[in-house]
């Protein structure tokens, strides 16, 4: 009995398609303390969560 041929080969869904780009440096400098607000954020809400269990 023949092995029938895949009509189409699925991608790998992790591998990157391209390349990333860097974003501008300007963009990067506005989104940096907003990043470190939302980190400290998290890390305050699960240690308060520890806190609690």
């Amino acid at each position: 009995m023949q092995k029938r041929q895949p009509i189409s080969a699925q991608s790998d869904l992790f591998a990157a398609q391209t390349a990333p780009q860097e974003l501008p440096s300007d963009f990067r400098q506005r989104l940096l303390p907003l990043i470190e607000a939302l980190l400290r954020e998290a890390a305050k809400k699960a240690a308060d969560h520890e806190d609690h269990a």
